[in-house]
């Protein structure tokens, strides 16, 4: 990024959560919230957004948030929460 270019405004993650914005998640799951990365059900912490899935989760089977196409761009200007 050039000196002079304005810095990048971070904003806090989304309070719901960002599974919806995931392209991971399974959207025609019949009960409840699944995704590759947790085919038996999101962990509820994740789903409320309490947890930061951008980072490992121990139960995730090594597949973290990776945002849709269209969510791109609105996720890298999501900070870590407390930052």
């Amino acid at each position: 990024m050039p000196d002079d270019a304005p810095p990048i405004e971070k904003k806090p993650l989304p309070s719901g959560g960002i599974c919806h914005l995931c392209k991971h998640l399974d959207r025609n799951a019949s009960v409840g919230m699944r995704c590759t990365a947790f085919p038996y059900g999101i962990p509820f912490t994740i789903r409320a957004g309490v947890f930061d899935h951008r980072k490992p989760h121990p139960a995730d089977n090594g597949i973290q948030f990776e945002p849709t196409e269209e969510a791109a761009p609105e996720a890298s200007a999501w900070r870590l929460p407390n930052t």
